[in-house]
């Protein structure tokens, strides 16, 4: 029977859980954020895409920190760094529930699918971070491994360094859904533009 305190079997449970994050997070990212809602052309959800960009460069700087061995080197400089920005995180992921709520307002709320979505991708995210943490603060990843983990580090900081760049034109809700005009309106409409109405003959 394999030991729970097995360091090959933590390891391996590590990857897992980082890899169903990275699946789920990618589904909530890029489908829920930036397909379905367009978060980041939407004035009123503007800050909360910053909140998710500030987030991937803070996850990527979790992966550099692990998987480029300082913890076997200098343990308790890696564990303090990256436990500072594991808190960043979490107090940005506290703003970002509080913030959802204004957020997306004129879209009707945050579907049950996501905050789902969000449990299991969370769990996965820390389960992952303390597995691999623990890994790293007893032996060093092969130089692949370290690569591959730098590498897609890398591309998180990337990403959400991405999320800061300017949009050409926000949008607010009243934009998503023009009114119709209905008769009355479109004379209001008229008199406020200064334009004559036909005259109705007598």
């Amino acid at each position: 029977m394999t030991s729970l305190y097995n360091i090959d079997f933590i390891y391996t449970c590590g990857l897992v859980f980082m890899g169903l994050f990275l699946v789920l997070g990618a589904t909530d990212g890029i489908y829920f954020h930036l397909i379905k809602y367009r978060l980041h052309t939407k004035d009123e959800s503007l800050f909360e895409h910053r909140i998710h960009s500030t987030r991937g460069i803070l996850l990527g700087i979790c992966g550099a920190l692990l998987f480029s061995n300082i913890l076997t080197r200098d343990l308790v400089t890696g564990l303090v760094a990256l436990s500072a920005v594991v808190v960043m995180d979490l107090a940005l992921e506290i703003v970002d529930i509080y913030v959802e709520k204004e957020s997306r307002a004129t879209m009707g709320g945050i579907s049950q699918t996501e905050m789902v979505l969000h449990v299991f991708a969370s769990s996965f995210r820390m389960a992952g971070l303390v597995m691999l943490t623990i890994v790293a603060s007893n032996r060093e990843f092969s130089e692949m491994i370290s690569l591959l983990g730098l590498a897609a580090s890398a591309a998180a900081m990337l990403i959400g360094a991405m999320g800061f760049a300017p949009v050409k034109s926000g949008s607010k809700s009243g934009r998503l859904h023009p009114r119709r005009s209905s008769p009355l309106t479109g004379s209001g409409e008229a008199l406020a533009s200064g334009s004559s109405l036909p005259s109705t003959p007598r």
